[in-house]
């Protein structure tokens, strides 16, 4: 009933309106800033020329008015279109209005959506997943919506900026301009920073445009395990064959047992799932294996539901233990095919033709090919009583039919349109299809009278059939969200019309066609299609390379060919960037979806469909009434017309019958979601299985199958005005194969992309590669694995040499380790033989007898295929731990004309023989030694929250310093940008969410006030060098303001890991570190008055002269900056207990009675170095220049022969007294040095032209001292720097220390636990130490086990676990070590091959005490050749040798001797015989 009333009013109401004409303003939903907004005008029934006013109107959310209008002229049945320009508008309340004179009157407003899209953002990188330590490159093009550069930001900047996993702004790129519509740029990746996603963000105008990475650690396997089975098969086939390899790199098999685990993915719609017990089977395997299982019996599987089934497979070598997983998935179907049938629209218009599509395909997706068996398809219109019309059909060579259906013009609300198809015993329904409405019953269809997807710049036609005879129609064509084509036709009574017009790109990819006229009762009449057009890139590119196919370091020429002038941009990359990942480079289809969304009308929900199938589809939307067909558009329309929009409700929809019959396909999936079950076996033992927690190091990481190479190409250039280059580039060293891209760009023509990737393959006919350890102690024996490739269609027997022409090894075999006899050998040789497309393995062993590097050059000779030589250097070390050494002279001839002085030194006697290494170096300059080892000024690991800020800080220093000295070079300037940044990257990883940082991050329970201050000092230092966010700098300090106590002080609320400045003295260190940092940033803001004010009233109420001499040092200097009253008295103070010598001048704190006697207090102390330098820089600040001097004397004599001092903050407060003291000095030095030494005497020249050059001599083992002499102006420094190793027990122990290798390990594996506790307080008066960190060294040919390292962090001792040098140390954090004994466990696996190998030590420290550590070795079980050799290798020399797996693909022996099974059998055979 109230339908019919709508009839009738709306009768009424436009019968009124005949007399004065029909108007229609159609457009678009959605206003954009920066962009062109068009409105579509048509006039109808009027006898003259109507005068039309198009206005955009708005207010923003801030305020802002906006006003903007277009007036046209429309003659009677025609259509115009308005051109608006819309400039920077704001979010806010948008809407259009027009307004009609002449020959009709009219005015009109609606609401429109504002979307904050100008631009088409597209950000290129070279990489999806980049890993700690990488270099990443990006490309932000910056164009229209037309795809062209986008003109008003050619000079207006935007910013780029990146974040971290923590969404922290690591770089920000500022007042960009991309006049050729391309922005380049990079950012060097930290070795450690907070991993995960990582985002490039592009921001214009208030506009964001994101591109997501992934920063995680690559992980490479242990060995390759490929699981070979069927993707898709039947319930039918009923076994399911996995056939699964097993192989090291080289090809060589795996043997072990293989646990095979096979279990369905849950569909469940209940919160706790019915988990599914997984079938496991456990078999041997050696390269290969075959396992089956049973679908019905076994997994228990029925053919209701379509399954995903996971096969995991878990390899365990024999020998080792190691393991190694891959799964796979796994889809069972009921059928062996699946059919679809798809709907062009939600409704059919009574009357007119409908057409659907069936698509019928193999389950993976592909087309059925010559498939002769017929479609049957049953349709009908009618619930009661329905006889269904049967046909069949033949699929077309996509495996589409069309189904063009006639539908009856009179329908009811039971009527509704039923389609079921049939293929062969694969049954599919079509949820049932209602009819539109219309008040009169009056239907107008619109359709391409072509399948042939259109192309842009061609015509197009169109067939518009209606129900009732049209005397004129009006059409409007919609593209990337505007109204870009309208025009009116007048037709005599016709029911069917055919039109066409031109396409354009910018109608692409897909565009909306309106059809729609106004009756004479009023109604608006009106039908939309959607219909793809290919041309969105109406630019080309093309790139040919000079070869498809070569050999490394090989010269390629790349010829490029575009629009002329064209702007591209190269990149080639290896084809495993893409295996990894995909979503780094522009394509065709991130094209196609950035332009959609510009577009706001509904889409076909069979997307995914259309894409796989080769058949153009298109989508009819809002078919039910007059006004879903302009909204669903993505258009407004204002008219005075009659609009329905009565639609069908879902009662209506769904209380009709679905079907007659169930699909056989759709029940597949079941109800619910997907469950993966969280399973895996457990580190105990192959059989067990078990589900676990979270793992305990839940870092991001992605499985690589293989190594990666470095980018090769990302580079951008012009084209001439031919549109034409060549490039000559030489192809990498790796052999891989490259995948080359490019995109060009040009004002006219926009953006251009390849049609498809151009590939270039680097390969060898053979290879040749050797796997070399780390390193290896001198007098060890190691096997060298060699691997010989055969890249060729047959086998090959290559004739594999290994040359020793430098003697710095001798060979080694059994029968040397038995007769002792050495001889002269400049090269051993052997033969392989190697079949097709794989690879075979040989050893040679060597035993090195010369420290250093030492050369490894192999050569293969295979007949008719060349040779091929690889060379490799084996760093050779002896055996002990390293002790390093520096003592120096400063040379002061700024007032005097000569100098005398002399330096004196020891080696102890116990030394490891030829370990001992003597130099002398001279440099004019204090701080270019730390220039020159910028990433490395201290020998000590840096992985905490304070020890990172020596990577940050002496940045700064250095940078201040060249630039003050005017010697900044653009290399250095690089290279020091490059690791401030990485080292703020670094420092995020230890930030928390309140804005503070801790030692270790987010493990830390609470945040160090000592560290947040710190950083924040650090921060704010770095500010005018690289990007830092303000933010980040403010929420440190307002957390150290909230942290402040109320008499002043900062106590801290963290771990105590450095006593001297956290905790002693009543935090009066910490209070005066902490007002350091706001006093910095004090100087550019003055926020923090009152925090200072209130720190210094305690400094200077509670410091008197019994506080430790670090403690007045720090508050001298903190009185100095502030220019506190009390600045003179503290350094009056410290006058008074300086110590001093022959033009040194230094202060300590005294050495307690129990431990004076502790060698290791011979070594700078980082107290008395951080002490010593705080007060140089007091006398800086109220400059005492001369009485720095004796100061900096001292300092310079505790320097490293790096150029730091013993530890981190050590170090940084040095360097910043260092780097002050100098700016205050001035002159250049002209002076010459001369040494003399035992045996030999040398000079060194220091001028203005060298000062920045360190000058190295050599000398002889056995000099004890070098006498110095000097004559000249300036400064310049002597330092002797000497090493030697040792192999003994460190002396005077200050922490226990116990390694023990466990019962478990043979030569294979190892598994050492070690004891440690700090000394007891009869030796000191603090409970525990500093932060203390274990170094675990590993015998020869041993590797870290990664994989068991993260256990280690559980406990609430070890706050941090990582390896160093190629995982062959372990390196442990404590946030300290106390008096209770704790054991960590440290398993590792043999990964090449070692005989003889000597003790590794042990060591333990104290990080901030040089004074407090402890050494000691241990020693595996020994391990010689014929333990490790195979049976070939061994020959007849060794007793029982047997094949040895299981190592990283390297293989061992047997025993020399007797087991001492046999052994036993035998006297207990004996014992019974003698007893008989």
């Amino acid at each position: 009933m109230w339908l019919f009333n709508t009839l009738v009013i709306g009768n009424i109401l436009f019968h009124a309106v005949l007399g004065q004409g029909y108007y229609k303003v159609i457009g678009p939903r959605l206003v954009r800033p920066n962009s062109e907004y068009n409105v579509a005008v048509t006039i109808q029934a009027t006898s003259a020329p109507t005068a039309v006013d198009v206005t955009l109107l708005g207010l923003s959310d801030t305020g802002r008015p906006f006003s903007a209008s277009e007036s046209l002229t429309v003659l009677p049945y025609t259509s115009k279109i308005a051109r608006i320009q819309v400039g920077e508008i704001e979010p806010g309340n948008y809407r259009l209005s027009a307004r009609g004179s002449g020959g009709m009157q009219f005015q009109t407003t609606t609401p429109l959506l504002y979307l904050r899209k100008s631009y088409s953002v597209f950000i290129q990188t070279d990489k999806a997943v980049y890993k700690p330590g990488h270099k990443l490159l990006f490309r932000a093009l910056v164009l229209n919506s037309q795809l062209r550069p986008a003109f008003d930001i050619r000079n207006q900047p935007f910013t780029i900026h990146i974040t971290d996993g923590d969404h922290n702004i690591v770089k920000k790129f500022k007042d960009i301009t991309a006049p050729r519509g391309v922005f380049t740029g990079e950012l060097q990746l930290g070795k450690r920073l907070v991993l995960g996603d990582w985002n490039i963000v592009v921001t214009i105008n208030g506009e964001e445009y994101n591109k997501t990475i992934q920063v995680a650690h690559y992980v490479l396997p242990k060995f390759v395990i490929d699981i070979q089975a069927p993707k898709h098969i039947t319930f039918k086939e009923n076994i399911l064959k996995t056939h699964i390899l097993a192989l090291y790199d080289y090809g060589k098999k795996v043997k072990g047992d293989a646990t095979v685990t096979v279990y369905p993915t849950i569909h469940s719609g209940v919160i706790q799932p019915i988990f599914q017990t997984p079938i496991r089977k456990v078999i041997p395997i050696e390269g290969s294996a075959t396992v089956d299982f049973d679908i019905a019996d076994e997994l228990k599987l029925g053919d209701e539901y379509e399954r995903t089934v996971i096969i995991d497979v878990t390899i365990e070598e024999a020998l080792t233990g190691r393991r190694q997983n891959n799964s796979i998935e796994v889809y069972l179907h009921k059928y062996e095919y699946s059919m679809e049938i798809i709907k062009t629209a939600d409704y059919y218009k009574p009357g007119l033709k409908y057409i659907a599509y069936v698509k019928v395909s193999n389950q993976d997706g592909s087309a059925l090919r010559a498939d002769r068996n017929a479609v049957k398809v049953r349709h009908g219109f009618s619930r009661v009583n329905e006889v269904y019309q049967e046909t069949s059909y033949q699929l077309d060579k996509n495996g589409v039919i069309k189904l063009e259906l006639f539908t009856p013009s009179q329908y009811s609300n039971e009527t509704a349109l039923r389609i079921e198809a049939e293929y062969m015993d694969l049954k599919e329904v079509m949820p049932p299809v209602p009819a539109a409405t219309s008040p009169s019953n009056t239907f107008l269809q619109v359709n391409l009278v072509s399948d042939r997807t259109p192309v842009a710049n061609e015509l197009v036609e169109f067939v518009v059939n209606c129900s009732q005879p049209m005397k004129y129609l009006s059409y409007q064509v919609i593209g990337r969200g505007n109204v870009l084509l309208a025009n009116s036709v007048q037709l005599e009574n016709k029911k069917e019309f055919k039109f066409h017009f031109t396409t354009t790109s910018t109608m692409a990819p897909m565009a909306h066609l309106l059809v729609n006229y106004v009756q004479p009762d009023g109604e608006v009449i009106a039908d939309s299609i959607n219909f793809e057009i290919d041309g969105v890139i109406q630019n080309s590119i093309d790139l040919q390379l000079s070869t498809v196919e070569s050999q490394p370091d090989a010269d390629i020429n790349l010829g490029i060919t575009s629009q002329s002038n064209s702007y591209v941009g190269l990149l080639g990359v290896d084809q495993n960037v893409g295996k990894l990942r995909g979503g780094y480079d522009l394509t065709y289809p991130k094209i196609v979806e950035e332009l959609q969304k510009y577009d706001i009308a509904d889409t076909s929900p069979y997307s995914s469909v259309m894409k796989d199938a080769n058949s153009h589809f298109f989508w009819k939307p809002g078919v039910s009434n007059t006004h879903d067909v302009f909204h669903d558009s993505g258009t407004v329309v204002m008219t005075n017309g009659l609009i329905s929009r009565f639609r069908p409700t879902l009662e209506d929809i769904y209380l009709r019958p679905v079907s007659y019959g169930s699909s056989t396909v759709k029940p597949d999936r079941g109800v619910g979601l997907a469950f993966h079950t969280i399973t895996r076996p457990p580190l105990a033992g192959p059989y067990a299985f078990s589900r676990i927690p979270k793992p305990v190091w839940d870092k991001p990481k992605v499985y690589l199958s293989q190594n990666i190479a470095d980018t090769w190409l990302f580079t951008n250039f012009s084209l001439n005005i031919e549109g034409k280059t060549s490039l000559g580039r030489k192809l990498p060293k790796s052999l891989t194969t490259w995948v080359v891209t490019a995109f060009s760009l040009d004002p006219r023509y926009g953006l251009g992309l390849m049609q498809s990737p151009k590939k270039v393959q680097v390969s060898k006919q053979f290879v040749v590669t050797i796997d070399l350890p780390y390193s290896i102690k001198r007098e060890e024996t190691l096997g060298v694995p060699i691997v010989v490739y055969n890249n060729f269609n047959k086998e090959i027997t290559a004739e594999v040499t290994i040359h020793n022409s430098e003697q710095k090894f001798k060979f080694a075999d059994a029968a040397n380790d038995n007769n002792g006899t050495n001889k002269i050998e400049l090269y051993r040789r052997k033969k392989i033989s190697i079949k097709p497309n794989s690879g075979n393995s040989l050893t040679f062993f060597i035993t090195p007898m010369k420290l250093g590097q030492t050369e490894i050059r192999v050569s293969a000779l295979a007949s008719g295929l060349g040779q091929e030589t690889v060379t490799k250097d084996l760093l050779v070390v002896p055996a002990g731990e390293t002790q390093y050494y520096s003592k120096s002279l400063l040379i002061d001839l700024r007032k005097a004309s000569s100098y005398t002085g002399n330096i004196s030194f020891e080696l102890p006697t116990n030394l490891v023989t030829g370990s001992e290494n003597i130099e002398v170096s001279a440099i004019g300059d204090l701080i270019w030694p730390a220039i020159i080892n910028l990433d490395n000024l201290i020998r000590l690991p840096t992985a905490s929250g304070e020890q990172n800020l020596i990577h940050f800080i002496p940045n700064i220093i250095i940078l201040n310093y060249l630039l003050n000295n005017r010697q900044l070079s653009p290399t250095i300037l690089e290279k020091t940008i490059t690791s401030l940044e990485s080292a703020y990257q670094e420092q995020l990883m230890y930030k928390k969410s309140d804005g503070s940082f801790g030692v270790f991050g987010r493990r830390d329970t609470n945040s160090s006030l000592w560290i947040t201050a710190y950083v924040a000092f650090a921060f704010k230092q770095a500010k005018p060098f690289i990007y830092v966010d303000d933010k980040i700098i403010t929420d440190a300090l307002k957390w150290l303001e909230n942290n402040q106590a109320q008499n002043g002080s900062f106590v801290e609320v963290g771990k105590i890991i450095h006593h001297n400045v956290q905790s002693n003295d009543r935090s009066l260190a910490l209070t005066a570190f902490t007002l350091i940092a706001f006093i910095e940033n004090q100087r550019t803001r003055n926020e923090y008055t009152n925090v200072i004010n209130k720190g210094l009233d305690y400094i200077g109420r509670t410091l008197n002269e019994s506080d430790s001499i670090y403690t007045i040092s720090i508050c001298s200097y903190v009185f100095h900056l502030a220019n506190h009253p009390g600045k003179q008295g503290t350094l009056n103070l410290l006058d008074t207990k300086a110590r001093t010598g022959d033009r040194l001048k230094w202060w300590a704190e005294p050495i307690s009675k129990n431990d004076e006697k502790n060698p290791w207090n011979s070594l700078p102390r980082s107290i008395d170095i951080e002490a010593t330098s705080y007060v140089l820089l007091s006398l800086l600040e109220a400059n005492l220049l001369d009485d720095a001097m004796p100061v900096l004397n001292w300092l310079v004599q505790q320097q490293n022969s790096l150029g730091g001092f013993t530890s981190t903050h050590d170090t940084v407060i040095g360097m910043i007294g260092f780097n002050k003291l100098v700016a205050k000095m001035s002159g250049g030095s002209d002076l010459e040095v001369n040494i003399k030494f035992k045996g030999g005497d040398d000079k060194f020249r220091i001028n203005s032209d060298n000062a920045m050059i360190e000058q190295k001599l050599q000398i002889s083992n056995d000099v004890r001292q070098i006498n110095v002499t000097a004559q000249g102006r300036g400064l310049a420094i002597i330092r002797v720097n000497y090493r030697y190793n040792t192999n003994v027990t460190g002396p005077w122990p200050m922490f226990t220390l116990d390694p023990q290798v466990d019962k478990n390990t043979n030569q294979h594996h190892l598994q050492l636990s070690i004891c440690t506790a700090f000394v007891s307080k009869n030796l000191t008066t603090q409970p525990e130490s500093n932060m203390a960190v274990m170094e675990v060294n590993l015998p020869s040919g041993f590797t870290a086990d990664i994989d068991a390292l993260p256990s280690l962090e559980v406990s609430q001792h070890v706050q941090k676990v990582e390896t160093k040098n190629d995982h062959t140390t372990v390196v442990l954090y404590f946030n300290n070590l106390t008096v209770t004994e704790y054991c960590p466990t440290v398993s590792a696996f043999r990964t090449h091959r070692v005989a003889r190998q000597k003790p590794v030590p042990v060591i333990v420290y104290d990080y901030y005490d040089s004074s407090r550590r402890a050494r000691i070795f241990y020693k595996t079980k020994n391990v010689e050749i014929c333990d490790i050799c195979d049976e070939e290798e061994c020959g007849n020399q060794c007793t029982s040798a047997k094949p040895q797996t299981g190592d990283g693909g390297k293989t061992g022996g047997g025993s020399s001797s007797i087991s001492s099974d046999w052994i036993c059998f035998i006297l207990m055979i004996t014992f019974v015989w003698q007893h008989q």
